[in-house]
């Protein structure tokens, strides 16, 4: 894998962390779901934390109101690995 191509990787990585991260922060504020704004970013990171949403369900989360929604930690936490593992395939320290 070119060097180029691991940083386009590594940022795409950052800017859906990034994505993440706001999601994170419009739930913990318990952002109004009738804001085209909040309601766009918040479909929009959706397919993300699919794949994560049986935690929130084991946690009995609320739908509505300021919740921490353990399926967004758990993607942040996933993307937070992928970032770390191309940052080092970019500096070549990685030896796996």
């Amino acid at each position: 894998m070119s060097y180029r191509v691991r940083g386009r990787l590594t940022t795409g990585l950052s800017l859906i962390a990034g994505l993440l991260l706001v999601r994170l922060v419009l739930l913990l504020f318990a952002v109004r779901p009738s804001n085209p704004v909040a309601a766009g970013l918040l479909w929009l990171s959706a397919p993300l934390v699919w794949p994560f949403g049986m935690l929130d369900q084991l946690a009995h989360q609320t739908r509505w109101g300021a919740r921490l929604e353990l399926a967004t930690v758990a993607a942040l936490v996933v993307l937070t690995l992928l970032i770390g593992v191309c940052h080092r395939l970019e500096q070549g320290d990685y030896r796996g």
